[in-house]
């Protein structure tokens, strides 16, 4: 026999023992899957009744791919986005993304789940989130493309033999947070693909495992996060393992999961939700998913009948939750860039607050400010502030232009939460309803330490440093006062051991803003006061001792030192 033979009869040799395997594998998920079904219910009887595994795969595919409420689903016509046509379209050619700055990256043909891609973590971690699957399906219910079906019945088997192997059980791919997104998409799945050739018996059956799984996993997690390490993550992964719960009653252990999982969530929130309302990592990008979560799951729960109690608390800190947000708006309805922000557009806390109002009639001004003022009644203060998170507002109007807008950010965080960054009493500014002054926000904040701490320094931020040293957050507000057409509001921090800031900003006639600082202690060394010009063109004169772009003028007082110009972004 010569070698080519040979290598031809191995090869035969090992796929014939691959697919045996794989057959013994299937029939181990389905037999574990038949464990985890409360075969008891009615709806399920044929597939209690079936005696083969080819029969309860057969019974398991009638029941699942009919469920009068997923067809009722399928049959609502949709427009896929641009962003859907683009992440599906890639996905044909394996063209994914992870960490959202690297764009689309080619993974070859079968896809590497494995290769890191970048040294930033965040790549690898949220290329295992798989939102291109939900792509896949808007467009395949778009346009009924098997394509799109049969690329994510691939992706899904593939992904689950290959991340349910022993030596897998360490990989970054398993993150709660992964986990817990991946519950959503699985479920979402069979939704969308329910009813395509592609969505066929194996695919169902692993499905099906993987998502219970999935759960019992998650839920073994969030049972033992100790609550010094409670935040946002738990948040997600609770929503997402309580949708779940709702989406598959079929499931044994999902009954008692539903009031184990609102006691857990309305636990959480007491944690990750602070008095006033704002998140415990006090940043508005991230805020504005909790009451949204915590406001979505209620509904649901109501919606479905399910007799399960929420704290009277937990509907005041939602309302708290959704107030804050239109306090720290700008008149163009963007939230300030503090801490671990990412920029939004336009009018999107409008849009955010809007969704609310139907729930909540009593709250005229949360009406008044989404309609930008055609309905319900203004808020009767032009000077707000949140204690327990540290952001104060101060506006001439509630009108949406021309009003001139502040919000300063002064947080006490002995935690020192990560996504919270050392920039206490720095602030935006708005005038004539446009943003002229704003924060530096995120780029990445993990794998490239080096980049995140240079976007988080305190002197990237509108706040004074010694040395150029970060500061400490132990910020608190003194006061905050409206007499006489002056609006003045007080705050102090203690930047460092020996180093005490106090800053005041005054609101005058409605038009003038004028910012005071106030140091005082032992410290020595170099102060340096940061002032930041909105992103675009701008001109600074050293002989002069100025720097001004098309919104604002700054000038500097020799006696008090020099102007020099730093790099921001």
């Amino acid at each position: 026999m010569h070698l080519r033979e040979k290598l031809i009869l191995a090869s035969v040799l090992i796929l014939g023992g691959l697919a045996a395997f794989a057959a013994e594998q299937d029939k181990a998920r389905l037999a574990e899957l038949l464990t985890m079904l409360d075969l008891d219910r009615p709806e399920l009887a044929e597939v209690k009744a079936a005696t083969t595994p080819e029969a309860q795969t057969a019974a398991l595919m009638k029941y699942f791919k009919n469920r009068p409420a997923d067809a009722k689903y399928r049959r609502k016509k949709i427009t896929a986005n641009a962003k859907d046509r683009t992440l599906a379209d890639a996905a044909l050619e394996h063209r994914f993304p992870g960490q959202p700055s690297y764009g689309l990256i080619p993974r070859g043909t079968p896809i590497d789940w494995d290769d890191p891609y970048v040294k930033d973590v965040e790549w690898i971690l949220q290329f295992h989130r798989l939102i291109w699957w939900d792509a896949l399906g808007n467009r395949y219910r778009e346009t009924r493309d098997e394509r799109y079906a049969k690329e994510w019945a691939e992706e899904s088997n593939a992904w689950i033999d290959h991340m349910y192997r022993p030596e897998k059980s360490k990989h970054r791919g398993w993150r709660s947070l992964e986990t817990a997104g991946r519950i959503s998409r699985f479920s979402s799945a069979l939704l969308n693909f329910g009813d395509s050739p592609a969505m066929d018996g194996r695919t169902l059956v692993n499905l099906l495992w993987a998502v219970e799984k999935h759960a019992a996993k998650l839920e073994k997690i969030l049972d033992n996060v100790p609550v010094k390490r409670i935040h946002n993550f738990e948040v997600l992964e609770q929503n997402h393992l309580l949708r779940y719960v709702l989406a598959f009653p079929e499931m044994k252990r999902n009954t008692p999961r539903i009031k184990e999982g609102v006691d857990r969530l309305c636990y959480i929130q007491s944690i990750v939700v602070l008095p006033d309302g704002v998140i415990a990592e006090f940043i508005p990008s991230y805020h504005t998913a909790y009451p949204d979560t915590f406001w979505r799951v209620r509904k649901t729960c109501q919606k479905e009948g399910l007799k399960v109690e929420f704290p009277p608390e937990y509907d005041q800190r939602i309302q708290k939750g959704i107030t804050a947000v239109m306090l720290w708006s700008h008149p163009d309805g963007r939230y300030p860039l503090f801490g671990d922000a990412f920029d939004h557009r336009a009018d999107f806390c409008r849009g955010y607050v809007r969704k609310f109002c139907k729930d909540y009639p009593e709250r005229q001004d949360w009406l008044w400010f989404s309609s930008k003022g055609e309905q319900g009644k203004a808020p009767a203060e032009l000077v707000h502030s949140l204690p327990n998170c540290g952001y104060v507002t101060m506006r001439s109007d509630w009108s949406a232009c021309p009003a001139v807008f502040l919000v300063a950010k002064n947080t006490k965080d002995p935690d020192r939460q990560w996504h919270n960054q050392p920039d206490n009493m720095t602030f935006e500014l708005s005038f004539n309803g446009e943003r002229v002054m704003v924060d530096t926000g995120a780029f990445i904040y993990s794998g490239d330490l080096e980049a995140r701490n240079w976007f988080a320094a305190s002197s990237r931020h509108q706040t004074v440093t010694l040395d150029g040293k970060n500061n400490d957050r132990e910020g608190k507000l003194l006061f905050q006062q409206e007499a006489d057409g002056v609006l003045v509001t007080a705050l102090e921090n203690k930047a460092h051991k020996d180093l005490t800031h106090r800053r005041l900003f005054f609101l005058v006639a409605k038009k003038y803003v004028a910012v005071l600082d106030l140091l005082s202690g032992k410290a020595e060394g170099e102060l340096r006061c940061h002032y930041q010009f909105i992103e675009g063109e701008h001109k600074f004169d050293p002989g002069k001792q100025t720097a001004s772009d098309k919104y604002l003028t700054l000038s500097g007082a020799p006696t008090n030192g020099k102007m020099e110009e730093e790099e921001g972004r």
